[in-house]
């Protein structure tokens, strides 16, 4: 059985703590939180669990009321109580002691699963004859099996200190860093859980046909063009898909051992390569990768035309704006281009050709225009009274249609030759990676503003209704 919980361990770190006080009472010494002004508000947490339980509701509730939260007998940080003190009856004439000894006689009562029940035993015992609400109420026996399994599983998260623990974010040893201050648990937990999310996504997709995110529905709207049909007939009508990807995830995973937990000190060891080494290794590799799509030396060619104009185009964009930083903002669109040239290519069937990659190039051009038209717009309409996201606003407003109509006739001149054989490529590429590109600059560009120079001020209603 785990180790009791220690106020100053685990507690440090716990939901509301600057609201907690300990009452003892004979032998017991209760846990209460207690915030807020007004009629007093009593929350009794179910089985198992603690104050923590009402970690968001406490301080809505407490905008109106005085909120009263404790820790019930033997659960969380509350000690003393003699094991026959669970039952309900001795449970609520506990609490009934605690409310006498605090001098508080609730207004109302909100009872979670069976802090219900406890509210109900309090008023049939001890007189209590305010309302009652249950959120959850375990109030009545489960049928079948259910009425066996429940009490006992309830039973076993009661006597286990670790329950509260864990869902309070705790989990701390002694002498740790707290989490949010430099604790790698708090880095590897979230990461985990993000690796083995993009994993377990499959299955719904894959068994029902639903995709639980967007990548996944990327990948049903990929697997419906081939012809393929996700749902519960996969596995015996396309087997080889199923069965392909379960093994990669095995292969995958078992590589990721082999390459991350002995060679874990090599790749931290990659963090003190100086840059004027690791920049060429970079563009190395990505020069073998691309020869190595097609055994094509013009792939290599267009990899570093692009990189060329990337690179002068920000060279242009710095000496006009005077700006390391603001040119980087500009140029992020860039990227949301191959969103719209990979669902092209999909939706025609196309080869990713060297017309497809000039069109990519030539994008790149297109879409820092109308990204510095937004961002000239932004610069000399901020002032020092406006707040920056009004400006935000009225530079969308106004400059969305100009942005708007130049695409629009990029795009009918690349589709005099969208079904060309030998430019299709960059007719899709110029059609899709607009329409893709355009619609989200006006949307990412504003964004990254607000949060490399965001002044925390909001909009308010005239504000709004000027920028409209």
């Amino acid at each position: 059985m785990a180790r009791p919980l220690d106020w100053q361990r685990e507690g440090l770190i716990w939901p509301h703590r600057e609201a907690s006080a300990f009452v003892s009472i004979g032998g017991a010494r209760w846990h209460v939180q207690r915030m807020g002004s007004g009629e007093p508000l009593l929350l009794l947490h179910g089985t198992g669990a603690s104050v923590h339980s009402w970690r968001d509701l406490m301080p809505l509730l407490a905008q109106n009321h005085d909120v009263i939260a404790v820790d019930l007998p033997r659960h969380a940080f509350t000690t003393g109580h003699a094991p026959d003190a669970l039952s309900l009856p001795r449970m609520a004439g506990e609490l009934a002691r605690l409310l006498k000894t605090l001098d508080i006689t609730p207004a109302g009562i909100v009872g979670h699963s069976a802090g219900a029940a406890l509210a109900l035993q309090l008023a049939l015992d001890h007189g209590y004859a305010g309302p009652i609400i249950g959120l959850n109420s375990a109030l009545r026996p489960f049928p079948g099996i259910g009425a066996q399994l429940f009490p006992a599983v309830a039973k076993l998260f009661l006597v286990n200190p670790l329950v509260p623990r864990i869902f309070s974010g705790s989990l701390m040893r002694e002498g740790e860093v707290e989490f949010g201050k430099g604790n790698i648990r708090g880095v590897a937990g979230p990461e985990s859980a993000n690796n083995a999310g993009s994993q377990t996504s499959f299955i719904p997709m894959l068994t029902l046909g639903i995709p639980p995110n967007a990548v996944m529905a990327l990948m049903v709207g990929a697997m419906t063009i081939k012809g393929i049909q996700p749902g519960p007939q996969v596995m015996t009508s396309n087997p080889e898909l199923f069965w392909g990807l379960i093994a990669s995830m095995w292969v995958g995973n078992a590589m990721l051992i082999i390459l991350n937990l002995p060679l874990i000190g090599v790749w931290v060891k990659l963090l003190t390569v100086p840059y004027r080494f690791l920049f060429p290794a970079i563009m190395t590799f990505c020069c073998i990768g691309l020869y190595t799509l097609n055994n094509n030396a013009w792939d290599v060619y267009m990899g570093a035309a692009f990189a060329v104009a990337i690179l002068a185009i920000y060279i242009l964009v710095v000496a006009q704006f005077k700006s390391f930083r603001l040119p980087l903002v500009i140029l992020t669109p860039i990227p949301l281009t191959l969103i719209g040239i990979v669902i092209g290519h999909i939706l025609f069937n196309a080869p990713f050709t060297a017309t497809s990659m000039i069109g990519f190039i030539a994008l790149a051009g297109i879409i820092v225009r109308n990204s510095i038209l937004l961002v000239d717009f932004i610069r000399h309409a901020k002032t020092a009274d406006r707040p920056l996201r009004e400006v935000l606003l009225e530079a969308g407003a106004i400059r969305f249609k100009p942005i708007m109509l130049t695409a629009l006739a990029a795009m009918i001149g690349a589709g005099v030759i969208l079904f060309d054989p030998i430019f299709q490529g960059l007719a899709i590429s110029l059609l899709f990676g607009l329409a893709s590109s355009t619609l989200l600059t006006v949307l990412v560009i504003p964004a990254i503003y607000v949060v490399m120079r965001d002044d925390e001020r909001s909009l308010d209603a005239s504000s709004l209704a000027e920028a409209r």
